[in-house]
């Protein structure tokens, strides 16, 4: 193989290893209300995984998956159950 096609080669494997690890934080920020911050996520594990491959990917990935634990849905009321449907009433148990 030759510089060019090596160089090519790898930079296709570190587009799909970042894209990979970024389908990670962008399933489960839209899963928990935050879409933005997943597509953010999906970004920059790329962007990662051309820096550095998967060794920057991966913890890359973990990160924005912990933060989108910690932080709440932006489209959930205070109260309300994450993944509820909307008009349901807000926390365990039914109205009176």
């Amino acid at each position: 193989m030759d510089t060019t096609t090596q160089l090519v080669a790898r930079l296709i494997g570190a587009v799909i290893g970042g894209t990979l690890c970024g389908l990670i934080p962008y399933f489960f920020g839209r899963k928990r209300g935050q879409p933005t911050l997943g597509i953010v996520g999906l970004v920059s594990c790329i962007v990662g995984g051309l820096i550095a491959g998967l060794i920057l990917a991966l913890p890359v990935a973990g990160v924005f998956a912990l933060v989108i634990a910690v932080r709440k849905g932006e489209g959930t009321p205070p109260g309300a159950t994450p993944g509820a449907p909307p008009g349901a009433p807000p926390g365990p148990g039914h109205i009176g």
